[in-house]
């Protein structure tokens, strides 16, 4: 179960990991980066989404492989800390402009 302290957690090792210290979290985990109270059926997951902000698309690609390499699925992180990270690209999801 996702949790603000798992998604702070993942921020701060994506930035160490890819030296960025901006990123969009998307999908359900970025609920924590709204509200303080999230329904539990909202954190049943063991993933956060998130791609580098404001960098040129083929930037964006690099970043999100070396966010997939250090914290993804089945990567260390993933089996030290039992949650893991996606890196994915701005277009994963349509935002509002």
């Amino acid at each position: 179960m996702m949790e603000i302290s798992k998604v702070d957690h993942i921020l701060r090792a994506a930035g160490h990991a890819t030296g960025r210290s901006v990123f969009v979290l998307v999908s359900s985990a970025a609920i924590f980066a709204w509200r303080t109270a999230v329904p539990p059926e909202m954190a049943m997951t063991r993933e956060a989404d998130l791609f580098a902000y404001d960098v040129d698309p083929e930037t964006a690609e690099q970043v999100a492989d070396e966010i997939d390499g250090v914290l993804g699925q089945s990567s260390q992180f993933d089996q030290t800390y039992g949650y893991y990270c996606d890196g994915v690209g701005p277009d994963t999801a349509i935002l509002p402009s």
